[in-house]
């Protein structure tokens, strides 16, 4: 569902709780399904999406979530400090501090007071709520697992106007950020091994030993599948 169709909000049964005030987080579940069985289990329930209603907060906070080779799950609430890995029955395997810390909203980001009234369907005009500025920026934009085990961290991009958290972490309308981006590589211990920086607008969806393997997006929002070697520091 578009979060700026207006034509499809106001639709609340009579028992549904009152929405809390902005800004608000939705809630994040993590599942595992068994298709065999037509069966599911949660796995965690942890704080999701930030939002500004009816619309994402702009620099909002977000669940982050990768799955590892061997079927585990990593997971960071990005108004923590942690990287949690799960196994599917949601206990704890192992913790890891995040790589990057948080930095200011940069005053060139503010100066926008909020999106322009929105238009549904029906005819019927929204007027959309200003943007409310945190004071600084989450830390992390993005998590990866590599083929090898290794999290990858994604810090939350350069930004001169106001964006949303989301755009970055969804393999369907996930985008690289226009500027590129710097990872950095951990290991069990949640130790530095290694950071690069992704070329602006590619979005990493497999992570090998020497290989990263994502789509590019150009100025014209044309996609292309694009392979880049991994360049390791010699022993």
């Amino acid at each position: 569902m578009d979060p700026r169709r207006t034509d499809l909000l106001g639709f609340y049964g009579p028992d549904c709780p009152t929405q809390p005030p902005n800004p608000w987080r939705m809630s994040a579940l993590f599942a595992h399904v068994d298709p065999v069985a037509q069966t599911w289990d949660t796995v965690v329930v942890m704080p999701g999406t930030e939002r500004n209603s009816p619309m994402y907060r702009v620099f909002g906070h977000e669940a982050l979530s990768a799955i590892a080779p061997d079927g585990t799950l990593w997971v960071h609430d990005t108004d923590s400090e942690e990287i949690v890995n799960l196994d599917l029955d949601g206990d704890t395997l192992a913790v890891l501090r995040r790589p990057f810390d948080p930095r200011p909203v940069p005053a060139e980001a503010r100066t926008l007071t909020g999106p322009e009234p929105l238009e549904s369907s029906s005819g019927r005009t929204m007027q959309m709520p200003d943007y409310m500025y945190p004071d600084e920026l989450p830390a992390l934009a993005r998590l990866a697992v590599g083929k090898d085990g290794r999290v990858w961290a994604m810090a939350y991009p350069e930004v001169t106007e106001p964006s949303f958290t989301v755009q970055f972490i969804g393999s369907t309308i996930g985008r690289g950020p226009v500027g590129g981006a710097s990872w950095r590589v951990l290991d069990d211990d949640g130790r530095i091994l290694g950071e690069l920086r992704t070329p602006p607008r590619f979005y990493p969806t497999e992570i090998g030993a020497d290989y990263m393997l994502g789509v590019a997006t150009d100025e014209f929002d044309v996609e292309t599948v694009v392979m880049y070697p991994i360049e390791r520091p010699a022993a």
